[in-house]
């Protein structure tokens, strides 16, 4: 194998690996209105075509997980009883963390997403298939 060609694909690797480590610090650390869209639209096109399709899946991917989280959670909240009613302290206090942790989960869900609204609508950036059979089963 050409020793330019090994160097390259170690390269790349760490380049996605950092480049999605950087977005989800960005997206993990600021509120609503951090303009975190345009900081991940350059990131992204500082990247080759063949670096963006594997960080935008994997951001995706991260978007889904969340979606599966405030799934979990608003169930674990319909089995708390006695919200119907006048439940006990215990019972508020678990149903207001209940809705604190599913508010926090869909608040990331939606900044990996909204951080990816500028890679579907900028032509200059590669759009790959973000419905892949790998990125639906997680």
């Amino acid at each position: 194998m050409n020793s330019a060609t090994e160097n390259l694909a170690p390269l790349a690797n760490t380049r996605v690996h950092a480049a999605v480590r950087e977005i989800k610090s960005l997206i993990k650390r600021t509120d609503r209105d951090c303009g975190c869209s345009s900081v991940v639209g350059d990131l992204l096109r500082s990247l080759s075509p063949n670096e963006q399709g594997p960080v935008v899946r994997e951001l995706f991917g991260a978007a889904v997980r969340q979606r599966m989280k405030v799934i979990a959670l608003s169930e674990l909240l319909n089995d708390v009883t006695g919200l119907s009613e006048l439940p006990d302290r215990g019972e508020l206090e678990e149903a207001s963390m209940l809705f604190e942790d599913m508010a926090e989960q869909a608040r990331l869900g939606s900044q990996f997403l909204g951080a990816l609204s500028v890679h579907c609508t900028d032509n200059r950036i590669a759009r790959p298939n973000l419905f892949s059979t790998s990125e639906s089963a997680q």
